[in-house]
């Protein structure tokens, strides 16, 4: 599964397109004829300017997909809740796609403590990103990266669980982070609402990859395995690698200041 990544085509596509133009630009160039140069030498440049400023989004390459939500259930993943709890689910990287940039799941929200009450987020969330070896078939005691991502991206999705909660879609970027192809990881993605009277459920997925979720009460305690419920955590990991400008934009950037150069030597 892939998501378009725009700059990455715009910049492709900027770059196939220079190689016209540049071919003018030297036959041009050869003649001494300076006006066509001039011409070729603008439209060149707002060229170079789409291959060089191309816009980032935070949606890249998908490098694993553990599904997207289903509307049956969510698991408290909140160190402000009731009863402090944080889950986890395991993940594998392949070859060539191991490093990630970007991160995305999705989750419910209920106030603490209020039976029915009103399920959307009272105020700014603040998430940490965690990864942990696997031990086991388990997740590690201690995560290998540990990410403050704060307030990440929050968009009601316009979707209701079956019990009527909405469905919130998130999103960060994250420090590029390698991790070895092929090995098994365990990804934890945990709110704290302690500024406000909220607790955060993680989205369960369809996908049935592993179902073997995990969750503890606090830091250090011993993980549980999901048992009673057997169900995926619904998220994916992007990886969002914008291509670096090409030798051609490169070099026609340097053959524009050499033609500038002559042309000043020709008139002097």
């Amino acid at each position: 599964m892939k998501l378009e990544n725009s700059a990455k085509t715009t910049a492709v596509a900027a770059q196939e397109k220079l190689r016209a133009p540049f071919l003018r630009l030297m036959t041009f160039a050869a003649a001494a004829d300076w006006p066509a140069c001039r011409t070729t030498c603008s439209r060149i440049a707002i060229l170079c300017a789409l291959v060089f400023a191309a816009p980032t989004q935070a949606d890249g390459d998908v490098i694993y997909d553990n599904g997207a939500f289903d509307t049956d259930n969510a698991f408290l993943s909140d160190l402000h809740a009731s009863f402090p709890e944080q889950s986890a689910d395991d993940f594998v990287l392949t070859s060539g796609q191991s490093t990630i940039t970007d991160v995305h799941w999705w989750g419910v929200y209920s106030d603490l403590g209020v039976l029915g009450g009103n399920n959307a987020p009272d105020g700014p969330d603040d998430f940490s990103i965690r990864i942990f070896a696997d031990a086991g078939a388990a997740p590690g005691a201690i995560p290998i990266h540990d990410i403050a991502v704060g307030d990440a991206v929050r968009v009601d999705t316009g979707i209701d669980t079956t019990s009527g909660f909405d469905i919130y879609a998130h999103s960060a970027d994250i420090p590029a982070t390698p991790l070895v192809a092929g090995a098994t990881y365990w990804l934890s993605i945990v709110n704290d609402t302690a500024a406000d009277n909220d607790q955060w459920f993680w989205a369960t997925s369809p996908a049935v990859i592993g179902d073997n979720s995990w969750f503890r009460t606090v830091d250090g305690n011993a993980w549980i395995a999901s048992t009673l419920f057997n169900e995926d955590l619904a998220f994916n990991l992007t990886n969002d690698a914008v291509p670096e400008p090409s030798s051609l934009a490169l070099l026609v950037l340097g053959t524009m200041a050499l033609i500038g150069i002559r042309r000043r030597r020709v008139r002097h």
